[in-house]
């Protein structure tokens, strides 16, 4: 079945084009339904965060007016009566509820607990959980839960957090809980039950996105199949986030630099000044929302049409003007005025993401009058929201305005309605951003301290190798800070330092805090490492450090690369190597040891696509034969592409997988690294594992000075990490293989179940930790998460019975699963990644707003190389995909843009604009199959559209 919803931000077309009759699929979960008005994130937000516990149940259960208790009651259902509709109290008809009684500490559905007061029967709720009512059986229609409410005393960001629920008696089955807000549901039917007299729990810990005031959180616990001893223990806590401020009308007001514009709906002809009504001016147009009439307003405090305050001069402009503080409407249909005329404030958003409008307020100050029109609406005009506000009434817009993009605009508009006699206004609103899954990356902080390499002997320019004397620095700034307590920032000067160091990195950072490394400019501080074969920046067991404003290129550059002059026969070429370029056979760069040989095929342009769209990579060398100073006969031990032909672009890669320009590994707080430009590399732009927070901003792999290729690896390689990393702004291009590749492979352990809940391990892992939560699962959908109870020794027992268990399950930690990755607002461009520009095999990760340009293979993968991902919660919005999949190997398989897994869930895919692809938009094999798997799923149908 195909449900249509007005999603904010969704459907939209992003480039000129023509719509296609393609469909996008996103195959939503129930507790997902919540995304048509409220969220598209699935986890919950990092309590890190900033928020507060506004309501906890077992702590606020006797506190009056906290909570509300209630039950589904049938309609015209009576204490003691069993008569009654028994076919009504549906969970969605909050307005029929019955409230619960409290007798003692125990709040009851009637004054007593006899089974003949059907369907009540034993339904109860106290401090530490109570009994759910009757199942659905016979003329009842409906399971009766147990209900708890919490009504938002104001507006935001809203989860359900510190859960927790367990049936305390071995007979029966199990008893379910459902948390929804209004008539949005959010989670469903997470069921536990009683084997073997052992109690099990589950948490329901839920996003429930956002919520404005006075708006009702619902809880409910009802049965599970019967009602037999259906007796739970509960708690749970309610968190409010504020969500990252963005922006404030008035405390910003006039501040366009920062995003905030200003405006009125003018009709076609209107001029400044014009006097009294002019016969050029066209009254019939300028309607609100069409944005192409939007004329702006001008002045200094009080910004108008015309810039003076003469209400008169200028109809129907009249006494149109925004303040700090408010301000007053324009004109009202009257006459040839054919529509009102608005005072409008518009902001711009500087990232891609999830927003919404709080702490509004809009005021009209006198008595007469008809009252204002207030509107909201965004880009493409879209009414989001749309009120009245009477006469001296004040009135609350909060909302959510869902996925913007970047760039893209919200419009908050406020007119006369019926009239425009004294509408004078105050107005005040915020613009916030939704709290993502993990906090938003520490970007700068301030520096008490600076340490200068030069002081240490690192001079640029001159030629000397400069890595000693820059260590030395890093040491002293370490030791400062450790001495002081203080923040130190290292400085670099303009000009390039050279890095000799090899076969270990050239820079460490290890057990060091609070330290900016900061050169003068991306393009204006260099550093030049002589060797390919040694890490760059090693970063280890260090907390909050910031890595600025320089760039990083090889003096021996880990490639050589030319033109293919003769194709010998079906494994040999002839090929020129291009001037400053070493010999295929050079043993400083391919010394046939450890490192890996690539080749690749470009076309002849030299564009970055790859010659006929033959295999990205030939790794088989043979041998190198010398002919002349440049030229060189060149054999491998695979037959190569058919269609080689004279001219074609060819370059042969020495990768060395741990010789990242940047290595992180075990780091806690935050690694930032920013405004850095890489040139070159034997392996990724940024790799490591077992950190807590890694931000890239602002950053570039580039293309420099006619290369073919620029890092031989990964953008950013981030695996087994606690929290996920934040990619935002940055670009990628001409990389040898994936842009960003986040992953968390499983236990590499053999594992037994020798009871319902229990197993044995043929070893213990670091990540197996008592108290979190673990997944077990296989490549064919099963999927049992559960929480570690007790591990002693290879002795595992969790805190659930995991059914239909098999010698081909798999198990790994959710908790150090690199959850919560953003990428977004970034470019991957003329990349030959190997099974995906980005690889997704993480949950909870939100790309949006990412531009893909001529990527030889997928776009987003979440199943490459045959992984079982576990990649729950992806979120692909707001992307532009255009000239992918042109590698021929992809016909051996199913391809598409977006290539969603089997094992996945949760997923959200929409509103993506796609054009010249060599597959399909999306893999919709996962997504038919989930169907199956998930009968209670929904299907959105969305369009997509096709750029000219």
């Amino acid at each position: 079945m195909f449900m249509k919803f007005p999603l904010a931000g969704a459907n939209r077309q992003r480039k000129s084009g023509t719509q296609s009759n393609g469909q996008l699929y996103a195959l939503l979960e129930p507790r997902q339904l919540l995304a048509t008005t409220r969220t598209l994130l699935t986890g919950v937000p990092s309590l890190s965060q900033p928020h507060e516990i506004v309501a906890d149940y077992q702590d606020d259960f006797a506190e009056s007016g906290v909570f509300g208790f209630h039950w589904n009651a049938p309609a015209n259902w009576r204490d003691g009566v069993s008569s009654g509709d028994m076919t009504q109290g549906n969970l969605r008809q909050t307005g029929l509820f019955r409230d619960l009684f409290l007798d003692g500490e125990i709040y009851r559905a009637s004054e007593t607990s006899e089974k003949a007061n059907w369907p009540a029967n034993f339904l109860q709720l106290d401090k530490s959980g109570g009994h759910v009512g009757a199942h659905r059986f016979g003329d009842n229609a409906h399971n009766r839960y147990a209900i708890v409410s919490y009504e938002a005393e104001s507006s935001g960001f809203y989860s359900i957090v510190h859960s927790h629920l367990s049936k305390t008696t071995a007979v029966g089955d199990r008893v379910d809980v459902r948390v929804w807000v209004g008539q949005d549901q959010v989670q469903e039917s997470v069921s536990t039950q009683p084997i073997d007299k052992d109690q099990f729990s589950v948490d329901f810990d839920a996003n429930l996105g956002f919520v404005t005031q006075g708006e009702k959180i619902f809880v409910a616990i009802g049965a599970g199949g019967n009602h037999v001893g259906d007796h739970f223990e509960l708690d749970f806590s309610i968190a409010k986030f504020e969500g990252a401020f963005v922006a404030g009308y008035g405390d910003d007001f006039g501040r366009n630099q920062i995003g905030w514009s200003y405006y009125w709906n003018a009709p076609d002809n209107w001029m400044d000044p014009v006097g009294a009504l002019g016969e050029e001016i066209q009254f019939a147009t300028g309607r609100v929302g069409d944005l192409a009439s939007y004329r702006t307003l001008t002045g200094t405090g009080s910004l108008t049409p015309d810039g003076n305050l003469d209400g008169h001069d200028n109809l129907p402009a009249s006494f149109l003007r925004l303040t700090r503080n408010g301000g007053v409407v324009g004109g009202s249909i009257n006459g040839q005025n054919s529509f009102d005329r608005f005072a409008i404030s518009a902001f711009e958003v500087a990232n891609s993401g999830y927003y919404a409008i709080t702490d509004s307020v809009l005021e009209k100050l006198k008595p007469k009058g008809n009252g204002l029109e207030l509107l909201v609406h965004d880009s493409d005009g879209e009414v989001l929201s749309r009120q009245f506000v009477d006469p001296l009434e004040a009135a609350s817009f909060d909302m959510p305005l869902g996925y913007l993009a970047q760039g893209e605009k919200i419009y908050v508009a406020v007119g006369a309605n019926g009239d425009h006699v004294a509408d004078v206004f105050r107005m005040d609103f915020t613009v916030v951003a939704e709290p993502m899954l993990r906090r938003a990356p520490v970007r700068d902080f301030e520096s008490q301290q600076t340490v200068h390499v030069s002081d240490y002997g690192a001079i640029p320019d001159d030629g000397l190798a400069d890595h000693s004397q820059i260590q030395s620095s890093i040491n002293a700034a370490i030791e400062l800070q450790r001495l002081t307590g203080d923040s130190v920032t290292i400085q670099l000067e303009e000009g390039t330092y050279r890095l000799e160091k090899a076969d270990a990195a050239n820079l460490v950072f290890s057990r060091a805090a609070s330290l900016i490394f900061q050169g003068a400019g991306e393009e204006l501080t260099e550093l030049m490492y002589a060797a390919h074969d040694g890490q760059g920046i090693r970063i280890a067991d260090s907390e909050n450090l910031i890595f600025r404003e320089f760039s990083i290129d090889h003096e021996a550059l880990p490639f050589t690369q030319g033109s293919v002059q003769r194709v010998v026969d079906q494994d040999t070429l002839i090929v020129e190597v291009d001037p400053g370029y070493v010999a295929p056979n050079d043993p400083v760069v391919f010394d046939g040891g450890r490192n890996s040989h690539r080749t690749q095929f470009l076309t002849s342009d030299r564009s970055g696509r790859l010659i006929n769209n033959e295999r990205f990579v030939v790794a088989d060398l043979d041998s190198v034969v010398q002919i002349s100073d440049t030229v060189f006969e060149v054999s491998y031990r695979r037959s190569l592409p058919a269609s080689l032909s004279v001219g074609d672009a060819w370059y042969q890669a020495t990768r060395i997988n741990d010789n990242g320009n940047f290595g992180v590994f075990r780091n806690d707080g935050f690694i930032t690294i920013s405004n850095v430009t890489s040139y070159a590399g034997p392996a990724a732009f940024v790799h490591g594992q077992g950190n807590h927070e890694v931000n890239v901003l602002d950053s570039r792999v580039n293309l420099k000075d006619g290369r073919l290729v620029s890092v031989l690896g990964d953008g950013v390689h981030a695996s087994r990490n606690e929290v996920g990393v934040w990619v935002e702004g940055s670009t990628f291009v001409g990389l040898s293989d994936d842009a960003m590749n986040i992953y968390r492979h499983e236990l590499e352990v053999e594992i037994q179940q020798v009871g319902p809940n229990r197993f044995t391990l043929s070893e213990v892992h670091r990540d197996l930790i008592v108290g979190e939560r673990v997944v077990f699962y296989r490549a064919d959908g099963f999927r049992a998460q559960a929480r570690i109870v007790s591990l002693d020794g290879g002795e595992l027992v969790v805190d659930r019975p995991i059914d239909d268990f098999d010698s081909e399950t798999r198990l790994a930690p959710l908790d150090h699963a690199t959850r919560g990755s953003v990428i977004r607002d970034n470019v991957m461009e003329r990349q030959r990644a190997g099974l995906g520009s980005i690889i997704v095999w993480s949950p909870n990760t939100t790309i949006i707003g990412n531009e893909f340009r001529s990527v030889n293979t997928h776009g987003i993968a979440t199943n490459a190389y045959q992984a079982v991902s576990l990649a729950d919660g992806l979120i692909v919005q707001g992307n532009q995909f255009d000239d992918l999949g042109f590698s021929s190997f992809l016909g051996e398989r199913n391809w598409a843009a977006i290539e969603v897994g089997l094992n996945t869930r949760d997923n959200v895919v929409l509103d993506n604009v796609f054009s010249r692809l060599f597959g399909d938009e999306v893999e919709g094999s996962a997504l038919a199959s989930g169907l199956g798997e998930l009968p209670l799923s929904v299907v959105f149908e969305l369009k997509y559209f096709e750029v000219d």
